[in-house]
């Protein structure tokens, strides 16, 4: 039951802050630097999946190995190189939303990991689209009443038991899986690790 609240926990914040300027990271490994110019210091690294926090109104136009866009100011928090709260990221290893493509054909049927108290399951098809579900009140204590997380999810009552369930789109941007629900921008993201799919804080990755 208690690990079953964090989880619904931790989802609720991390949908928050992808509303309130976060951005996941894209690539393997992302050097954050004090000033946007590649001859700036490295203050920082920060690796797939990991989300930063966009500073608004702060960004400069660029072009980093023959790609044109922007270095974007972002919140990193204190680190061992520097007591810098702050430095820039190159917006190409960021994923932002416009950058994400539905696959053709998604050949992961599967996906069920954990990383902490947090723990997904999803079932995927070849059309880029995915399947969830969570027990509400585990243990049968739910009540008519008791609703799923979200309005969008399907709810299915048995026997005491709440099942809610839910469907989303795949997007892909470099190895960055975006788990795009339909109708709605929520920041849930996988990633590829030599054609497997990881999350970040997993010990291992799944075929």
């Amino acid at each position: 039951m208690k690990n079953h609240f964090i989880c619904l926990f931790l989802m609720i914040i991390i949908q928050l802050e992808a509303k309130d300027g976060y951005l996941p990271v894209a690539a393997s490994i992302v050097n954050v630097r004090k000033e946007p110019s590649l001859n700036s210091p490295v203050i920082s690294q920060l690796t797939i999946g990991n989300l930063v926090k966009i500073i608004p109104n702060k960004k400069v136009k660029d072009t980093v190995n023959s790609v044109n866009g922007f270095w974007v100011n972002v919140e990193i928090g204190y680190s061992s190189k520097s007591k810098l709260k702050d430095g820039w990221i190159f917006d190409n290893y960021l994923g932002t939303p416009e950058k994400f493509t539905k696959p053709t054909y998604w050949l992961h049927k599967k996906f069920n990991g954990c990383s902490g108290d947090y723990c997904l399951t999803l079932k995927m098809k070849p059309n880029a689209t995915y399947t969830y579900s969570y027990e509400l009140c585990t243990g049968g204590n739910c009540n008519e009443e008791t609703s799923c997380y979200e309005k969008s999810e399907k709810k299915i009552s048995n026997n005491g038991y709440i099942l809610c369930e839910g469907s989303g789109v795949i997007k892909v941007y470099k190895n960055l899986v975006w788990l795009q629900k339909f109708g709605k921008e929520t920041n849930e993201y996988i990633f590829l690790k030599e054609h497997k799919l990881c999350m970040p804080g997993m010990d291992e990755c799944m075929d």
